[in-house]
């Protein structure tokens, strides 16, 4: 057998180990993607909830904080109203 034929004999060997590693890699390419995608949809129902749980908290202390300052307003109007009464009686 010369080296040409048998370098080529390598290379067809080569090229049928590459295709049968190919071949069985892709039934774990699948499982694989498979998994990736059902991570990154209860990532994202996870996010989701998160981030409805943070809108919560943040409504809830807007409210507080809106509350608060409903509270100081009127406190010093009333406040005012009551150095204005004095002033003018």
């Amino acid at each position: 057998m010369g080296e040409g034929e048998k370098k080529g004999g390598e290379k067809a060997l080569k090229i049928r180990l590459l295709s049968a590693a190919s071949e069985s890699l892709l039934p774990l390419t699948w499982l694989v993607s498979r998994g990736e995608k059902e991570f990154q949809a209860k990532e994202a129902g996870l996010l989701e909830k998160d981030t409805q749980e943070n809108l919560t908290i943040l409504q809830t202390y807007f409210q507080q904080d809106r509350d608060e300052v409903l509270d100081n307003l009127l406190a010093f109007v009333c406040a005012i109203w009551q150095k204005s009464m004095k002033t003018i009686a």
